[in-house]
């Protein structure tokens, strides 16, 4: 069997090690990092106090709602007081 024949190849131009060629691995820079002066803290933020509702007389249903059966069912399912 016969071996192909190969051509001859010129060899590469050598490149600076300055600029790596396509495909090269290039490890990154050693970046210098401080020590932190002190740990950090978390801060304990206060809860916050619930909300009160309203009575339902404070809260009564808009005026025109009640006769809109759709905003009427509204206003009851939410607490509304209907007039």
């Amino acid at each position: 069997m016969e071996r192909p024949q190969v051509a001859q190849t010129q060899p590469t131009p050598t490149v600076s090690e300055t600029y790596p060629t396509y495909g090269e691995y290039v490890p990154p820079r050693p970046v210098q990092t401080r020590a932190p002066r002190s740990t950090p803290r978390a801060t304990v933020t206060p809860s916050r106090k619930p909300t009160r509702r309203p009575s339902a007389e404070a809260r009564r249903c808009p005026r025109g709602w009640e006769d809109v059966p759709f905003l009427r069912r509204w206003c009851q399912r939410n607490g509304y007081s209907v007039r």
